[in-house]
């Protein structure tokens, strides 16, 4: 088994998956009619299953029986449906993740569709939540730069005081 990491950052589609882990088996359908001969703990040998935790960003990756415990990156939760941590919004079962439980976004004044309001996330330099139709997602800057709050956006780091880095 090999595990591929994908990391992708859409703010234009609510649909696209921001981060993929994907179970590549070199015979699909050998591992589709296995039987599913559990483990201590795993369910099924191969898969992926609920942490048995009310955190939706925690999940267990099994293979060959073997359990890995795992985490979404911060703000994101993850779809069993897709087998990806994804975006809080396509996984309706599941509350905001734990980094944004306490985070509500503001009602706006702008309708226009596809408005986004960015805000500093708690005292962080990197890291921001971007507010699309009242939908926050938790975003960070690339290396190198800073989240401006006046210009809600991304900029050299030593134009940002009052932060922790």
């Amino acid at each position: 088994m090999a595990l591929g990491v994908h990391n992708e950052h859409h703010l234009d589609s609510q649909n696209d998956p921001p981060y993929q882990q994907d179970l590549v088996v070199n015979n699909v359908f050998l591992l589709l009619s296995e039987k599913a001969n559990p483990t201590a703990e795993c369910p099924h040998r191969d898969g992926f299953f609920p942490a048995g935790t009310d955190d939706c960003g925690m999940y267990i990756v099994c293979h060959a029986g073997v359990a890995l415990l795992e985490h979404c990156p911060a703000g994101l939760v993850f779809n069993f449906e897709k087998d990806v941590c994804d975006w809080p919004i396509n996984v309706p079962q599941c509350n905001k993740p734990r980094a944004l439980e306490s985070f509500v976004c503001p009602a706006t004044q702008n309708t226009e569709d596809g408005f986004i309001r960015k805000y500093r996330y708690g005292r962080s330099c990197k890291e921001f939540i971007a507010c699309q139709e009242e939908q926050p997602r938790l975003l960070s800057c690339d290396g190198g730069l800073y989240f401006d709050e006046k210009t809600e956006s991304c900029v050299d780091s030593e134009l940002v005081a009052d932060c922790d880095a």
